[in-house]
């Protein structure tokens, strides 16, 4: 009776982003530990879907710009965009908050290359700053569960990701103070506001831009 030969086959390698998601569904009933605040969790959520957002790292090629009649370089259309106007805090909140207008100013040009509408980032800073005048917003923790509950856990991971992608883009000091600006107004916990930058995100994904 012949021996049967050894199995050459491949052990299954661990999916790294199914790892990821089973750290998310842990941290999100996870207890909360002694002195940890909602921003405490909400900084650990977006170490993680940061990580998730980088599995794997999609390969970046650069275009060369058109050249014109001439040969030069076709200008660069996103340097060609104006600052947004930005509207001042609500009379009412006078010296109860104050954010960088100039950084949110320059949305629109650090934006534009990333196909975000000047006119649709206008529309989202006038809905923050009108909603400055709400003494509350939601919690992390609820926006997590509306969108999971419209999209079903992985596909709310998958655009928590491409949302934070999508702000990544921007220099430091910018992407600071627009996230100051997003938690005071109660945007980063806004689903709909998640649902429209994930979705700029997932297309550039998905060109290979992100």
């Amino acid at each position: 009776m012949d021996t049967p030969a050894p199995s050459t086959a491949t052990p299954a390698v661990a999916d790294p982003a199914a790892a990821v998601h089973a750290e998310i569904a842990t941290l999100r009933t996870a207890p909360y530990g002694v002195g940890e605040s909602q921003l405490d969790r909400a900084e650990k959520f977006t170490a993680l879907y940061k990580r998730l957002h980088e599995l794997p790292p999609a390969p970046s090629v650069p275009t060369a710009k058109p050249a014109d009649d001439d040969g030069h370089a076709a200008p660069d259309p996103v340097a060609s965009v104006p600052p947004l106007e930005v509207p001042p805090v609500p009379m009412e909140l006078a010296g109860e908050h104050a954010y960088d207008r100039d950084a949110l100013a320059e949305l629109g040009p650090a934006l534009a290359g990333a196909g975000l509408a000047k006119d649709d980032v206008t529309m989202w800073i006038k809905v923050g700053s009108d909603s400055l005048t709400e003494r509350e917003h939601r919690t992390a923790e609820q926006c997590y569960a509306e969108l999971d509950k419209r999209f079903g856990e992985e596909k709310a991971d998958a655009m928590m990701a491409d949302a934070i992608a999508m702000l990544d883009r921007l220099s430091k000091p910018t992407r600071e103070a627009v996230h100051r600006w997003l938690d005071a107004t109660g945007l980063a916990n806004h689903p709909s506001f998640v649902e429209w930058l994930a979705g700029h995100g997932a297309k550039l994904r998905a060109g290979g831009k992100s």
